[in-house]
């Protein structure tokens, strides 16, 4: 699991924070869970067959591992494909007035084009974990189960917790496919294919682009100024603008939420100050951090506007006007004129 992947995940265990994510996304800003309702499973998510795990090192974490089934590996490998135990990134359940849910999230830096039979498989998993802790409770309450409920080990009466898996993308565009339907081979114009439509999956992927959420005005917590942050991290004027309007709120973050922050807007200095701080024990928190970004800033527009303006002094003299070269120093709106005239 990488930095970002990892920065991410330990912000969104926090319930009120995960809890902020799903009614910000999936339900439009309703407030649909609360922290309160939420209880962080583990994360284990089964057995799953992984290529080339040697080369997958990154991925073994605190929170996130991919354990090899040793017990399996000579039977069940094929090639270069073996038995894996997988640990999913964040699972919560969410307990309502009559039932509960479970919400099972993984971060995504890049993208993976099998994510929808992968999002798919790790839902099926959940429900076939449930269904066997069924069918333990069952045999650990000595209860006889009939001819047909016998074949399961459930009775027609047992019920599954639905499972609704997301996918936060923190990449730039995501090209892959967003639906098992789309990685199908079919071909459409095929009129016998007409027939077979209905009967073919669809398995929509419920996946969320850190770059492209439309209303950060959903959530109500770090979050949106995470987003938000994230989103201007490509034009760094616009980040540091946002950074001194929303300067109050940003002081507020703790040190996990800042840490997050500047992982996905790439400061990796900053990240490194961070650290440093924390193991030395000193106080560099969203404060200091703000300032040393919006004072990289203020460099950076101070050389931009130096070189524009040497543009424009080298354009106008070129020109044969240097009778305005007295006028723009002083004259803000004239300086704007030109700018726009000779596309400066």
């Amino acid at each position: 699991m990488g930095k970002a992947n990892l920065a991410v995940n330990q912000l969104l265990e926090r319930k009120d924070i995960f809890a902020d994510f799903i009614n910000g996304t999936l339900f439009c800003g309703e407030q649909v869970l609360r922290g309160d309702d939420l209880t962080l499973l583990s994360g284990h998510a089964g057995i799953i067959a992984e290529r080339n795990p040697e080369k997958k090192a990154d991925r073994h974490s605190a929170q996130s591992r991919v354990k090899q089934n040793k017990k399996n590996q000579n039977h069940a490998s094929v090639g270069k494909l073996s038995a894996f135990e997988r640990y999913g990134d964040i699972r919560m359940e969410a307990g309502f007035s009559t039932y509960s849910m479970i919400f099972a999230h993984e971060t995504q830096q890049h993208v993976h084009y099998a994510m929808p039979v992968r999002s798919m498989v790790y839902e099926a998993m959940e429900y076939v974990r449930q269904a066997q802790e069924l069918e333990k409770l069952h045999l650990a309450k000595g209860e006889k189960l009939r001819s047909d409920e016998f074949l399961s080990g459930l009775t027609k009466d047992d019920r599954l917790k639905p499972v609704v898996s997301v996918v936060l993308y923190l990449g730039d565009d995501w090209n892959g496919c967003k639906s098992l339907y789309e990685m199908l081979e079919i071909d459409e114009s095929d009129e016998k294919t007409g027939q077979i439509l209905p009967y073919l999956p669809r398995n929509q992927l419920k996946l969320i682009s850190a770059n492209d959420i439309k209303h950060l005005e959903f959530f109500r917590t770090s979050l949106q100024h995470i987003f938000s942050m994230l989103k201007y991290r490509q034009t760094k004027d616009e980040l540091y603008e946002y950074i001194q309007r929303n300067r109050a709120a940003l002081e507020r973050m703790d040190h996990v939420e800042i840490m997050a922050a500047f992982i996905l807007l790439g400061e990796q200095k900053r990240v490194e100050e961070l650290f440093r701080s924390k193991a030395e024990r000193e106080e560099i928190g969203m404060c200091k951090a703000i300032d040393d970004l919006i004072h990289d800033g203020e460099m950076r527009g101070e050389k931009k506007g130096e070189k524009r303006l040497a543009t424009l002094l080298n354009t106008l003299i070129k020109d044969g006007k240097q009778n305005l070269l007295s006028s723009i120093a002083n004259d803000e709106a004239l300086r704007a004129e030109l700018y726009l005239k000779y596309q400066i």
